[in-house]
């Protein structure tokens, strides 16, 4: 579903995301994605590196971005229910399928578009 987002459509979806859904429900659904987090001006998605996250630098870690196309192909797939990650009663928790549905509806790269 997610295969040929360009990076303008990536960027333009993940703004109307953190519009529509709201800064806290995107940093959640980032820390259960991968403990990444949203960047303070909300326009990023950032991850830090190594054990000693906030203080290392370089190779040994520190603090990274993250491709939104990535993030959005992660949404649009199977894997924010993956049993397997997020355990066997993720369908049922209400809170996270909302969140995730948003996000979703948000980016309207989901939708089929017009010939």
């Amino acid at each position: 579903m997610a295969t040929g987002i360009t990076t303008r459509k990536a960027a333009a979806a993940f703004k109307a995301i953190v519009e529509k859904v709201g800064r806290d429900d995107v940093a959640e659904i980032l820390a259960n994605w991968n403990d990444y987090e949203l960047s303070e001006d909300g326009s990023k998605i950032v991850c830090y590196v190594g054990r000693d996250r906030e203080n290392s630098h370089g190779t040994q870690g520190g603090k990274g971005t993250v491709s939104k196309k990535e993030f959005l192909e992660w949404l649009l797939s199977d894997e924010p229910f993956d049993k397997g990650v997020y355990g066997e009663g993720i369908l049922t928790t209400q809170e996270w399928v909302g969140k995730i549905e948003s996000a979703r509806k948000a980016s309207r790269l989901g939708e089929m578009e017009s010939p």
